[in-house]
């Protein structure tokens, strides 16, 4: 096996890793925390913290995270690269009438890294309607490739 350094505290680390562990828990505690203050707890987004905080999303990001097997798709068909995500992201934002009506709909939830994450944003941003069909395609092709029995109507809404 091939190591490398925690790019953080120097820790001796497997080679695709870029945090050690510990360092790895405090990074998204603290970047949560900086999030939640930027963004959820502003005074106009109160429906949307609750929502984050609520059972039914914690039970949508676990059926995403193991239908797509803990990865990020964008990087696995676009970049080439195998990496494990660690964001849901609603192809349809949620603060749109239909995103918030499809929120508990595993069906339109991805799973990405932080950087692609962040990065999506920024896609919207310039092309809306070509980055949410190119993500329901990315997802689409995932599941005919790794879950070709998934019934799309089987989980519906929560």
């Amino acid at each position: 096996m091939l190591y490398k350094l925690c790019s953080h505290c120097n820790k001796k680390i497997p080679y695709g890793k870029s945090k050690c562990s510990e360092c790895e828990t405090t990074y998204k505690k603290e970047r949560w925390q900086d999030y939640d203050k930027r963004v959820r707890k502003n005074k106009d987004n109160k429906k949307y913290d609750s929502f984050y905080h609520s059972k039914s999303w914690l039970i949508v990001v676990d059926i995403v995270k193991d239908r797509l097997k803990y990865l990020d798709i964008y990087s696995y068909y676009i970049l080439h690269k195998i990496e494990y995500g660690n964001a849901c992201h609603h192809i349809e934002p949620i603060k749109t009438q239909e995103g918030w009506n499809d929120r508990l709909n595993p069906n339109h939830v991805i799973y990405l890294t932080d950087t692609n994450h962040d990065m999506m944003r920024s896609l919207y941003n310039t092309d809306y309607a070509g980055t949410k069909m190119m993500l329901n395609g990315l997802l689409d092709r995932f599941n005919k490739e790794f879950n070709p029995n998934l019934n799309k109507d089987m989980y519906g809404e929560l």
